[in-house]
Parts: structure tokens; sequence; C-alpha cells
């Protein structure tokens, strides 16, 4: 080896989302809801976006908002509203004691419930969304579609173990991510003071994966909806989504080490 090979300099590694554990958990994780819900056309179904083309109601912060968003959901989402009893709790007033009755009792990492479910002996289901999200429409579309997965997962598919992040991962599948992803990190600053909230179970740079991993599947390169997602999201989901483009070879081989 001659002195010079010792200056030769090595490619760079291409970037990589994720890890390659965390990228094969949401790639198996994607292929089991695939498979599982075989009648969800993801090639040429709906990705919801917040625009009033997809959501014609009026946002007047009452249960009767709720009751349509549901609607709109439930028939996105191919689930028989019948089976539903939507009702209502208040964070302020809510006990371990009320908890327990339920199945699932969902908030953000530290934060209080943003919804319950729990399924009824009678063969329906109980989703309760805090009286706090009626004012918040796209909180109360993420937080409804998610206790709508919980009725896929555990009520349709009858899973004995409840998975959040299966779950938060199901909503970007049925084509509902755009709002989960956004209310997954919400920034607010004024003169005064500045603060964060958070909803779900992933981090932000999971969000923008599973948001990449849908838009590969269905063979977008720049989606349109993908225009929505707020700015703490679409950096991440760009790269993402460029890296599934520029190593189509390594998106779900998951049986494959890295």
């Amino acid at each position: 080896m001659g002195f010079f090979d010792f200056l030769t300099i090595k490619p760079k590694e291409p970037w990589r989302p994720l890890n390659h554990e965390l990228r094969t958990f949401f790639e198996q994780d994607f292929l089991f809801l695939r498979e599982s819900f075989p009648y969800h056309d993801i090639i040429n179904s709906t990705i919801l976006v917040p625009k009033v083309e997809q959501f014609p109601i009026e946002w007047n912060a009452d249960e009767e908002t709720a009751q349509n968003v549901l609607k709109i959901l439930c028939q996105h989402m191919q689930i028989d509203i019948s089976t539903i009893e939507l009702g209502y709790f208040r964070v302020q007033g809510l006990t371990l004691g009320d908890e327990s009755d339920y199945i699932v009792v969902d908030s953000g990492p530290e934060g209080p419930p943003a919804g319950l479910f729990k399924e009824k002996s009678n063969g329906a289901y109980q989703i309760s969304i805090s009286s706090e999200t009626l004012g918040k429409p796209d909180n109360l579309i993420s937080t409804m579609a998610h206790e709508l997965c919980h009725l896929k997962l555990l009520g349709e598919l009858k899973l004995e173990v409840n998975d959040e992040m299966l779950t938060d991962l199901c909503t970007v599948f049925f084509g509902v991510g755009v709002f989960n992803a956004n209310t997954a990190f919400n920034f607010t600053k004024d003169s005064e003071m500045w603060g964060w909230s958070a909803l779900g179970y992933l981090k932000l740079e999971e969000w923008a994966y599973a948001l990449a991993l849908i838009a590969f599947a269905r063979e977008e390169d720049n989606p349109e909806w993908a225009k929505y997602l707020n700015a703490h999201i679409k950096p991440d989901f760009d790269k993402s989504l460029k890296y599934m483009r520029d190593f189509p070879d390594e998106i779900f081989k998951v049986d494959e080490d890295e």
C-alpha cells in the first residue's frame, strides 16, 4: 500500500432516518397492517387533511361537531358507526377510578388523558373524548382517529396486547396521520411565556418516517397532502421520503441485516 493510499477519503455514508431497529419496527408493523386490513386500498384511498371539502361541517366546539367528525372518520376508516357510543369527560374531574373501566387511557407523554376506549359486553364500543379537545379541531380529529384505531386493532382484530406505537401508525395507514403528526408537538409562545404540548406516542422523526412509508407505498414522490404537514414534521418527512426513493431496495426488507 502506497503512502498516498492512507490519504484516500472514504465515501460518506448516506443519511438514514432513525436507526435500523426502529426502521424495521415501523416497516414490519406497516406490513402487518396491510396484511390485517386487505380491504383498505392504501394506493387509491384519500389522505385526510384540514380542508373544508373533506370536513364540510361547522366547527362549534360542541358535541354535535364531535359527532359529525366521528361520522366522517368512520366512513373513511370503514367502521360501522352504529357500534360506537361517543362520550365526553372533563380532565379536571377525572380520577383513576373513573379510568379503571377502560381498556385504554390515551394521553400525551406526560399529560392528562385525551381519549378513552373500551369494548362493551354487548359488542359495542365506547369512545370518550376530553371536552377540552372540542374547541381544537386538529386535536379532536387526531384523538378520535387514535381511538378508532384501537377499535380496529383491539376490537376488529382482537389483539390481546395493546400497542400504542402500532395504534399511532394505524392512523397513518388509514390516512389520518397528517392530523396526528401535526398535533404530536405544539409549540406556543407569546410576550410573557412559551411552552409545548404533545399528543400521541411517537416522536416527531418517527411520525415523519411513518408518513414517508405511506407515501412510498403509494408511489408518491411529492404528495399533495404533504404540504399540510407543519414545520416540525415536514423537513424530516422530506428527508425520509428522499432516502426511500434513493434506496428503494432497503425498504420493507425487514428480515435482512443492515
